[in-house]
């Protein structure tokens, strides 16, 4: 009986979360896409950004943040940052509408 339970619990938070790769990305995101590959996948992992994506409160804090990382952290192009940060923030689930 728990069994039954427990896979339609399971079924039912499945389906209210969106697979960050299901998300639409923009030009913008996926540039950062491009740009996180070649400059920051060597050394970072996206489980480790999602957690840190989970612990911030909203996307304007999480943006915020990022900016002033990545602004010390190997990323002093403004345009190339403000693209990985737009797909930093498309890599976190989302509820479905």
């Amino acid at each position: 009986m728990w069994f039954g339970f427990l896979a339609a619990a399971a079924l039912l938070s499945a389906s209210c979360v969106e697979a960050p790769s299901a998300r639409a990305q923009s030009p913008e995101a996926q540039a950062g896409k491009a740009a996180f590959d070649a400059r920051c996948s060597r050394c970072h992992q996206i489980g480790r950004l999602q957690g840190y994506l989970a612990k911030r409160p909203d996307d304007a804090t999480r943006t915020a943040d990022l900016d002033r990382f990545l602004t010390r952290h190997h990323a002093s192009d403004a345009t190339e940052r403000a693209a990985i940060i737009a797909w930093m923030l498309t890599q976190q689930a989302a509820p479905s509408p």
